[in-house]
């Protein structure tokens, strides 16, 4: 019988923590490159579904690849309604104009309407 080898995994998982080397993380997932992404992957989808013959296999294959790009258009979308900026409630009011502003016909000072004035 063979006696057992260790293997060595290629992330270093029998090196001693002190020996392995930290990376950073230098690549980012841009908005523009996950869209840029997602449109190469339906004219591939596309392409496939035109010219291959086996109907079937490319209904397979398509709806895979959908499948698994759900979690990437989600990201996409949640990105895309980050960016939106959130409107003031203001934005919501029509502008204030002297001609809507009507006065009352009060003989009062104090400008409140009187009771024959509400019975109208």
């Amino acid at each position: 019988m063979a006696p057992k080898r260790s293997s060595a995994s290629p992330a270093g998982g029998d090196t001693p923590k002190r020996a392995r080397k930290t990376y950073t993380l230098e690549r980012a997932l841009t908005a523009a490159n996950l869209s840029e992404c997602m449109d190469f992957l339906v004219q591939s989808m596309k392409i496939l579904k035109e010219n291959y013959p086996n109907i079937e296999r490319t209904t397979a294959v398509i709806r895979g690849v959908v499948e698994k790009m759900t979690c990437y258009e989600v990201l996409l979308k949640e990105n895309n309604i980050k960016k939106k900026k959130q409107q003031l409630i203001t934005s919501f009011f029509r502008p204030h104009t002297p001609s809507q502003v009507t006065e009352s016909k009060t003989g009062d000072d104090n400008g409140d309407t009187s009771e024959e004035e509400v019975a109208k």
